[in-house]
């Protein structure tokens, strides 16, 4: 008695845990697994015959369940012969992808409503705390940053649009300076921008870039003035809050300006709005 027991409180223990997500595609495509990732053009789809990238505008619907009941309901008023084991083995291989605590259905669903285009511009402003030689003599300096960023994922592939990075071109002034000694530099930086957008971030994504460039030196110390040309390297790093067409992060950055004798480094932190086009 206590074992039929046991095995009737496992079945419903397991009947409401275990869940599978279902996408139609207008091509009659039937999908049982488990959305694993997104992006504003794509899902990530995982089953027990593997990933699938899916662009949005194949979707005919997408059906989010919570229980196999539902499933089971679902595959049968669809008029699919898929098997309940099928639905359970879709799911299983399907959610190692999902994090410890599952993917709230809101969340999910703000993923996929999430304004999100191609490109953007943003302003920033960066405070900077100098690190090696010059500690000293330039202790710290503030930026400013205007910046654009152009994702490729419309030109891309679907295999290749989770993984390539988004085009990013910033101009900075920064000014340096401490008694007499002063540097202010004007610099145009190029590069790849990565943005990572994780299960379950309903509020933003975490973003990183590395971007090499070229910068304009003005120099003054005790009177002399010197102007030079020298290659700067920037990295970066910080999550982004978005809210439809606007977004503010904060991130911390490293920059390395390049002197044969004493390279300027800084360690900064800087905060970014941007607008979305």
């Amino acid at each position: 008695m206590y074992k039929r027991l046991i095995t009737a409180l496992l079945t419903i223990i397991l009947s409401s845990a275990l869940f599978a997500d279902t996408i139609l595609l207008k091509d009659g495509t039937y999908f049982v697994g488990k959305i694993i990732q997104w992006d504003a053009y794509h899902i990530l789809f995982k089953n027990a015959h593997g990933v699938f990238t899916i662009r949005k505008s194949q979707l005919v619907k997408m059906y989010i369940t919570e229980s196999l009941h539902e499933d089971i309901e679902l595959k049968t008023v669809l008029g699919h012969n898929i098997s309940t084991e099928n639905i359970i083995t879709h799911y299983n291989t399907g959610s190692k992808g999902i994090p410890i605590g599952g993917i709230n259905r809101s969340e999910l669903e703000s993923g996929f409503n999430q304004y999100e285009l191609g490109a953007r511009i943003n302003l920033s402003g960066t405070h900077y705390h100098t690190i090696g030689d010059l500690a000293e003599e330039l202790p710290s300096g503030l930026g400013i940053s205007l910046g654009y960023t152009q994702s490729l994922v419309r030109i891309l592939s679907d295999e290749a649009a989770f993984k390539a990075p988004s085009v990013y071109i910033e101009s900075e002034f920064a000014l340096f300076s401490r008694g007499s000694a002063e540097v202010k530099s004007l610099t145009f930086f190029a590069g790849p921008k990565w943005d990572f957008n994780f299960p379950g971030g309903r509020w933003g994504k975490t973003e990183f870039h590395a971007t090499p460039g070229a910068s304009y030196l003005m120099i003054k110390d005790e009177g002399h003035s010197n102007r030079n040309q020298t290659v700067t390297l920037k990295s970066s790093a910080g999550y982004e809050f978005h809210a439809g067409r606007f977004a503010a992060s904060l991130n911390i950055s490293y920059l390395y300006m390049f002197d044969k004798l004493s390279p300027l480094q800084c360690a900064g932190i800087s905060f970014s709005t941007a607008y979305k086009f």
